[in-house]
Formats: structure tokens, sequence, C-alpha cells
């Protein structure tokens, strides 16, 4: 062991290990909304290499009407970057980049989350590149109102998170994707938000081959409760009200997959083309029932 190893507890071994492994592929987003502009006139936020080819993550909300688009990896090389496609229900984009074999986190459903577990996000908070700060998770499936529609099923943590975070990785202390920050709290002190890996790992394919997420539309308010979706509200006029879904019932299934967490409803949902009928497997007073409902396309 070196006098520098030495010098280091468990705690910031861990720290130092992933943003050795990680950091590399985590870059800048400068962007520029009006025709003749230079970049980063009209906003910054962080990406992350997905794929050794060119493929980032990043937000929506970071490239939203964006013109044109440069990214900047913590070798110092400017990249001209293209949006692929976004998904502003889930506040997800890709964008690519001319390159092969960049550093990049594999997107993939995460190990079990518990809070408590050291979290380590990496960013580029109000333009100083590369930072890292680290926190717990503190809760999952949280709901945050949004400027123009609410956030489901995020990540809640306690790694310092400022502007320009937006759009890079949070990850465990083994380098491991969790989720993709989203948002802070400006009024609150650690309290950071970020969309699981388990939302990028079904969002992320749809936008390469679409360019976007098609959903069918039920009409109900879900959040995960014992095993399945727990419907918090049912839309009037909706699908799932003409179908006779009702306030506390448990989804656990929906044509004929299985629904553990209110992700897994919305993940279904952007596989259920609107109008086909599917059948919805439903816990009502510990009674199992199965229900048709049809989909309409989500607006």
């Amino acid at each position: 062991m070196t006098r520098e190893d030495e010098a280091l507890d468990a705690y910031s071994r861990v720290v130092v290990h992933v943003a050795d492994t990680v950091g590399p592929a985590v870059a800048s987003v400068q962007i520029s909304r009006r025709r003749r502009a230079r970049y980063g006139a009209d906003g910054a936020g962080s990406a992350f290499a997905c794929t050794p080819d060119g493929t980032l993550v990043t937000n929506a909300h970071v490239v939203e009407g964006a013109r044109h688009v440069e990214v900047r990896f913590p070798d110092g090389q400017d990249r001209r970057a293209d949006v692929v496609g976004t998904d502003p229900q889930t506040d997800l984009a890709l964008l690519r980049v001319e390159a092969t074999g960049l550093p990049y986190l594999p997107v993939a459903d995460p190990r079990p989350l518990r809070p408590g577990q050291l979290v380590v996000a990496i960013g580029n908070p109000y333009g100083f590149d590369a930072t890292i700060s680290a926190g717990v998770l503190s809760a999952t499936d949280r709901t945050l109102a949004g400027a123009k529609q609410p956030l489901h099923h995020l990540l809640q943590h306690t790694a310092p998170i400022n502007p320009g975070n937006s759009g890079g990785p949070l990850v465990d202390a083994e380098g491991h994707l969790m989720g993709v920050n989203v948002a802070m709290i400006a009024s609150a002190q650690g309290i950071g938000f970020a969309v699981p890996a388990q939302t990028l790992s079904w969002v992320v394919p749809r936008l390469l081959q679409q360019g976007r997420v098609v959903r069918g539309f039920l009409g109900v308010s879900v959040v995960t409760d014992r095993g399945g979706a727990r419907v918090l509200a049912v839309q009037r006029s909706s699908p799932a009200a003409a179908a006779g879904l009702q306030t506390g019932d448990l989804l656990v299934g929906l044509g004929g997959r299985r629904i553990i967490t209110s992700d897994d409803l919305a993940r279904w949902m952007a596989e259920t083309p609107p109008g086909r009928a599917v059948t919805a497997t439903v816990l009502r007073d510990s009674v199992r029932t199965e229900i048709s409902v049809t989909p309409v396309a989500a607006r």
C-alpha cells in the first residue's frame, strides 16, 4: 500500500475509486437556442456516455429548444452533439457525437436499492467541470412537481447537486449506475433527485429506435406499495374509469406481465399500443380480479 493510499480512509477510497472509474465518461453540455449564438449562451448541464460509440444520456430540460449542442469530456476535447430524442415525461434525452472508444457507463437495471447506501454524483455545477459529491440514498419512488408536469418514481438522495449537475450520473459505491441527476430543491439542504436507472433501461432503447417514447394512457396515479402499484387517483372519463378501476386498487399485472413497482406500470404502458384492450390484474380488498382496459394514446 502506498503512502497516498494510507492517507485515505475507507470512505475516501470508495469515492476516489468511483471518481477514477466513472469520471472519464462524464461530459459537460453547452447549448444555444438561437440561430446565431455562441455555444453555452443559453444553458449548460451534464451528460455521460452510455455506449463507447458516442451515445450520451442527459436531461430533456437541458437540451430543450437547443439549436446547437456541444459536449466537452474530461480530456478537454469538444464535440458537436446531435439530439437523438427526448422524453419530457421522464426528463431524459439522448445525444450523439462522432466518437469511438469512449469511456462509458452502461445502462442496466440496478441492483436492489436500500435507503442509507452510499451514492456519488458527478457533474458540472456552475460550470465547474468534473465535480464529485457524495451522500446517501434517502428514499425511492418520490414524485417532484415540475415546471410543466410532475416527475414520478424518482430517487431522493443527499449528494449535493446544483445547477449544471442536471444530466450527470448518480452511482453506487462500486461505480454502477443508479440514476441521472435531475433536480434539487433550492430552498432545502441535502435534497437531490435522480431518474432511476430502471427507468433509463427502457426509455433509452425507445429513444434510440424512435426518438421518443410512445405511451398508452390509462388515467391513474400510482405509487409502489406492497408488491404492486397502488392506485391513488383515477381521472374522470379516462380508460381506467371506464374499465372500473378504483382508488385503492393494487395493480399487480398488466397484459400478462407482473407489476412489482409503479415504474413497472410506466414501462408496460410504454409497450402497450393505444387502442388495444389488455387485462389488468387487480387486488381489491384482498380479492384478486381481472379487468379489461383499453388504453388511449398519451397526449
